[in-house]
């Protein structure tokens, strides 16, 4: 016997009188489900963006960091036994620039906020604080990344879950009513999500459609996007 929201699957709806009656509980878990599912669907598309772009601040670090990192040993070499002496104006240049990209790149460092750019009037600067300046860069870009690694493998779990909700939530469509965990594997093909996953009993692990219909889908906004659309006017 079918029960809850997919005892629905299969049922005629029978045109009748238009009069409004109060749904039925297996209705209002059938539109609990189709809410999730929509909710699923806009956070997976928030997701697609995010995680592109995600990836392309952390590249944009990395090469950065490549960059600065091999300019400060050039810049260290030269200060071997000259520390006390003037940079070139092209080594303040080139500092400068790295500098004001790795703000660009970096944004609310509370440490990267103290080191500024060489103003380009008068003496320049002296090796070791070029070298001081260039160590923050340096310093800043690997909490950066490190910071970026932990978004990617937060937003790879949570595509995870999305795909293996959207997946049960198709097969709970079909007249699914149990949704084992090798239904999900041959449905996304992949291994789904262990967080929606539980014992049954001795190796019957199943999808917890109590817990979806309970909780919910994890929502995920495009902050970015939101903030675009708010100073619009959108």
């Amino acid at each position: 016997m079918r029960c809850g929201a997919t005892a629905l699957v299969n049922k005629i709806k029978v045109p009748g009188p238009s009069v409004k009656k109060k749904p039925t509980k297996e209705e209002e878990e059938w539109e609990r489900l189709m809410r999730h599912k929509d909710a699923a669907i806009l956070s997976l598309t928030a997701l697609s963006e995010i995680m592109p772009a995600t990836a392309a601040e952390d590249a944009s670090a990395r090469d950065l960091r490549d960059h600065a990192n091999g300019f400060y040993e050039e810049v260290d070499k030269l200060a071997k036994g000259k520390s006390m002496l003037e940079v070139t104006d092209r080594a303040l240049e080139e500092t400068n620039s790295i500098i004001s990209d790795a703000k660009r790149i970096v944004g609310s460092d509370p440490y990267l906020r103290r080191t500024h750019e060489f103003v380009p009037a008068g003496n320049n600067p002296v090796y070791p604080d070029v070298l001081f300046a260039l160590r923050s860069v340096l310093q800043s870009l690997d909490r950066f990344r490190a910071k970026k690694a932990e978004e990617a493998a937060v937003n790879t779990g949570i595509l995870s879950e999305l795909n293996t909700i959207l997946a049960a939530i198709n097969l709970v469509s079909e007249g699914e009513e149990s949704i084992s965990k090798e239904d999900l594997l041959r449905s996304m093909g992949q291994a789904p999500s262990q967080k929606w996953m539980f014992t049954l009993g001795f190796n019957e692990v199943s999808f917890n459609l109590e817990r979806l219909k309970s909780i919910g889908p994890p929502i995920v906004k495009n902050e970015k996007r939101v903030q675009l659309a708010l100073g619009s006017g959108e």
